[in-house]
C-alpha cells in the first residue's frame, strides 16, 4: 500500500535514510520522481520533506545543482542517543530484534545461495581486504570509517538477497535502519580492522552451506558491533553486558 498522509512519507523516507538506501550526502531523487513513486502529490511530498528537514535529515540547497540531500545525520544520531541513555531496554529490544532477523538471513542464505550471490560476496570480501592491504583502512586514511561503514552495509544487505526471502530481506533493512545511530564513525573506528575477519567468517559458513556456523558468526559479529558503540557512548560501564546477551549497566 502506498503511503498518502504526510506522516506516512515521512516514516517511509527516514527509514530510507536510516536504512542507507540514500547515504549521506548523495541527493535524492527529483521532487517529480519521489512524488510519482509514492503516488502523492509534490505539494504533500515537499510538506515530508520538510518535516525531515526540520528533524535533521535533510537540507535544502538551491540552484541548478541544488534539490534535497541527506546531511551528516549528526542531529538524529544526537537525538536517538540522547533517547537510549533514557531507555537502554529498548535499546537492548532492538539489538535483540535485529540478531533475531540478521542471524536468521544467514542461517537462509547458507542453505538457498547461488553461486552467483556467493560471488559477489567473496568480490566484497575481497575489495574490503585489498583496502586493508593498501593501508587504505587505517586510520591515516581520509574517513575510513565512512568507506568500512559502507563496505559493511553492501555486504549485510548481499546476505539478506542470498536468503531469497523478500520478507526478511525487508526484515533486514528495517533492522539496520533502527540502529541507524549504532553505525556511527566513531563505531567503524574501533571495529574496522576486525571486519575483514568478520566478514570472512561468515562469508566461509554461508559458502560452506552451513547455517548454524553462519548463524553464530553473525551473531557475534553484530554483538561486537553493538559492545563498541555502548561502551563508546559510556551507555555501560566496563565491557559489555550486551556481549553475553544479558541487560546492559546503566550509569549510576
Amino acid at each position: 500500500m502506498r503511503p498518502r498522509k504526510v506522516e506516512d512519507i515521512v516514516a517511509v523516507l527516514r527509514l530510507r535514510i536510516q536504512g542507507r538506501a540514500y547515504q549521506p550526502g548523495e541527493r535524492l531523487p527529483p521532487e517529480r520522481e519521489s512524488a510519482l513513486e509514492l503516488g502523492v502529490a509534490r505539494s504533500t511530498l515537499r510538506q515530508a520533506l520538510g518535516v525531515l528537514m526540520d528533524e535533521g535529515y535533510l537540507v535544502r540547497r538551491l540552484g541548478a545543482r541544488g534539490g534535497w540531500f541527506v546531511t551528516d545525520l549528526a542531529q538524529p544520531v544526537a537525538e536517538w542517543t540522547e533517547a537510549s541513555r533514557a531507555d537502554l531496554r529498548k535499546v537492548r529490544d532492538i539489538i535483540d530484534y535485529r540478531i533475531a532477523v540478521e542471524t536468521r538471513a544467514a542461517e537462509l542464505a547458507a542453505e538457498r545461495r547461488t553461486e552467483e550471490q556467493l560471488a559477489r560476496m567473496a568480490a566484497a570480501i575481497d575489495e574490503l581486504e585489498t583496502m586493508f592491504a593498501s593501508g587504505r583502512g587505517q586510520s591515516g586514511f581520509p574517513d575510513p570509517a565512512e568507506r568500512l561503514r559502507g563496505f559493511d552495509d553492501h555486504f549485510h544487505r548481499l546476505i539478506a538477497d542470498a536468503a531469497e526471502s523478500p520478507i526478511v530481506e525487508e526484515a533486514v533493512q528495517r533492522a539496520r535502519a533502527e540502529l541507524f545511530a549504532v553505525e556511527t564513525r566513531s563505531t567503524y573506528r574501533e571495529i574496522g580492522a576486525r571486519l575483514p575477519h568478520d566478514h570472512r567468517q561468515i562469508f566461509d559458513a554461508i559458502g560452506a552451506r552451513d547455517p548454524e556456523a553462519a548463524r553464530r558468526a553473525m551473531e557475534e559479529h553484530i554483538r561486537h558491533g553493538a559492545e563498541v558503540w555502548l561502551a563508546a557512548e559510556a551507555l555501560v560501564s566496563g565491557p559489555s553486558s550486551i556481549a553475553s546477551g544479558e541487560q546492559p549497566l546503566t550509569r549510576s
